[in-house]
């Protein structure tokens, strides 16, 4: 049975949440279910907002109160108006429903980015559900965003990306045992595959590279992998380089960083790129060093390619996409000693990369889309 959606989501970046949503809505829609987005923060008009099917309507709240949607900005005063914007933005959501057409005909509405939207202040009528999508680990989620739990007993579901958060929320919140289902991220398996065999001729004078796929900001601890790679490459003068793919708040620090190191010739950031999963298919290895995850796209997607993946051990997501070091390699958070030694054993051809490789193509199937697609429908059709 079709559905009427109404999809909120504030701050669309590039990153994973968002790569996700694009990929949920597309398919929603594909489908037959009608869809709408509401954006409630910032906008980047960025190559994952093209890739939204057109057929999807959209409703910018910024737009709709004249509020200027923009990145956080840099100076003092700026800042400060900011985030008042934006909170008087998510306060009239309240009110949101007298500025969407046919608002009384949809059936569900979704808050997105682990409940930023703040969707349980919306006034909805008794044949509406309203749904939370929660991206991480909820002890991590409640301490970020200061999200009141009771807020979450006004929704009708809770939807978490793997088993192991939803035995977290249900340790940390009781209540809503009765609330959390588990419906792991959707991948267009087929696609990324295509895109991955296309040709991508820069990449070319990059070769042999170890990838890094990710927004170059704090949470993803690039100074482990550039001290990392830098006492392997001290030790072995390696030709293989390490290239970063991505964009953040710090990309011109670290740059200037590897300049100031004289590695400029080694290390190359090369800021965001289309087509990402050709860079994965060429790589000696995708590597992640972060401090923290939800459930990391980029794991999965490197995995789809065929490329060996090596990741911090870092609370929730990488352990159980690895399968615990079955189908990649872990190694223990901020330790850029012993991501070195992976790096020198693999320079040294003493890893058995295909033998991880194997085992992830056996892994990747539990994302499949169509799975993923099939389990929203049926939360969504529910009664």
């Amino acid at each position: 049975m079709q559905k009427k959606l109404i999809f909120f989501i504030k701050d669309f970046i590039v990153g994973g949440v968002e790569q996700i949503l694009v990929t949920t809505v597309n398919e929603l829609q594909k489908q037959g279910n009608e869809v709408l987005i509401v954006w409630t923060g910032f906008l980047e008009q960025n190559h994952l907002y093209q890739q939204i099917n057109p057929r999807i309507k959209q409703l910018n709240t910024n737009d709709l109160w004249h509020l200027v949607g923009e990145k956080k900005p840099s100076s003092p005063f700026k800042k400060i108006l900011y985030v008042l914007k934006r909170n008087l933005n998510l306060y009239l959501l309240k009110d949101i429903s007298k500025h969407i057409p046919n608002f009384e005909t949809y059936d569900c509405l979704i808050d997105f980015k682990n409940g930023s939207s703040k969707v349980w202040r919306i006034k909805t009528l008794p044949h509406q559900k309203k749904f939370v999508w929660v991206h991480g680990a909820f002890s991590r989620f409640f301490k970020k965003n200061k999200f009141k739990t009771y807020r979450l007993l006004d929704y009708n579901n809770l939807i978490c990306l793997t088993e192991s958060f939803k035995r977290q929320t249900i340790q940390h919140f009781p209540a809503a045992k009765e609330k959390v289902v588990v419906i792991r991220n959707p991948f267009d398996i087929p696609a990324i595959v295509r895109k991955s065999k296309e040709a991508e001729p820069q990449l070319k004078q990059y070769r042999p590279y170890f990838l890094h796929v990710s927004r170059i900001s704090a949470d993803k601890d690039i100074q482990t992998m550039l001290n990392a790679y830098k006492i392997f490459y001290e030790k072995t003068k390696s030709p293989i380089n390490l290239v970063f793919i991505g964009h953040g708040e710090l990309f011109d620090f670290y740059r200037q960083q590897v300049q100031t190191r004289g590695l400029q010739n080694k290390i190359h950031f090369l800021g965001n790129q289309s087509n990402p999963f050709c860079w994965m298919k060429n790589a000696e290895a995708l590597i992640l060093c972060s401090f923290n995850e939800g459930l990391p796209t980029v794991l999965i997607e490197g995995q789809i390619c065929r490329t060996l993946v090596i990741a911090s051990n870092c609370e929730d997501g990488p352990d159980e996409i690895l399968e615990n070091g079955k189908c990649g390699i872990l190694f223990e958070p901020c330790n850029a000693e012993q991501l070195a030694q992976i790096l020198e054993k693999y320079h040294n051809q003493k890893i058995n990369k295909e033998q991880y490789i194997q085992n992830a193509d056996k892994h990747i199937k539990n994302f499949d889309k169509a799975t993923f697609v099939q389990k929203v429908q049926n939360l969504i059709n529910k009664e």
